[in-house]
């Protein structure tokens, strides 16, 4: 039993960084993301709600990590569930990367539109991140010279439009591979709550039970 319990441990704990740690993997990246594109000054709420969700996702990582390996029914059943929901959320991410690709792109368009107020954001954009000029047209002042025949839309899509996609269709694929596991993770669920009622049915079914 102690060896069935330790097997059961390590696969809750694989899973548990395939799904909560992905997860947490996926928000990390979507912070780099806006960091690198300056977006966390304009999206100051979106990003702030981010990082809390990372934050929360790592201390349920590492909270998931430590009961897995006990031999308890609720806690593996409760961590199952949970479980469920970050794929959930995985799918989610997925589909929206592949549905609205496109909102980036115009978002980082109203940084161009809206210059006097992001005046430091789109400098740095186009001296340093994407280094080009003007967003779908190039403009006759830049930062740099040397980019003025460069749009950023064109750097941008270059850099980090295919990858929404790609990355969308990656959460897809991880989201049915973790569904697989995550159902024989509840039958594991199960069968440990199957072998404590053995286990106590067989306690009272000694033959010291009835007086032998």
């Amino acid at each position: 039993m102690g060896l069935e319990n330790f097997c059961k441990g390590v696969y809750f704990f694989i899973l548990t960084i395939l799904t909560i740690g992905s997860f947490a993997g996926i928000l990390g990246l979507v912070l780099k993301y806006l960091l690198d594109l300056k977006l966390n000054e304009v999206l100051t709420w979106e990003y702030t709600t981010i990082l809390v969700a990372l934050i929360a996702s790592v201390a349920f990582l590492i909270f998931s990590i430590i009961v897995v390996f006990f031999d308890n029914k609720c806690l593996r059943s409760f961590v199952s569930i949970m479980y469920v929901v970050f794929d959930i959320v995985i799918l989610a991410v997925g589909v929206f990367l592949i549905a609205y690709q496109n909102s980036i792109p115009s978002l980082i368009e109203k940084i161009w539109k809206d210059s006097p107020k992001y005046d430091p954001i789109r400098n740095d954009l186009e001296g340093k991140v994407l280094q080009c000029c003007g967003w779908n047209a190039t403009q006759l002042h830049c930062i740099n010279g040397s980019y003025a025949n460069i749009t950023c839309y064109s750097k941008y899509e270059a850099k980090y439009g295919q990858k929404m996609i790609k990355y969308g269709w990656v959460c897809i694929a991880l989201f049915f591979v973790l569904l697989i596991a995550i159902y024989y993770a509840f039958k594991l669920s199960c069968r440990s709550g199957s072998d404590e009622n053995k286990k106590t049915k067989e306690q009272f079914n000694t033959p010291l039970t009835y007086g032998w």
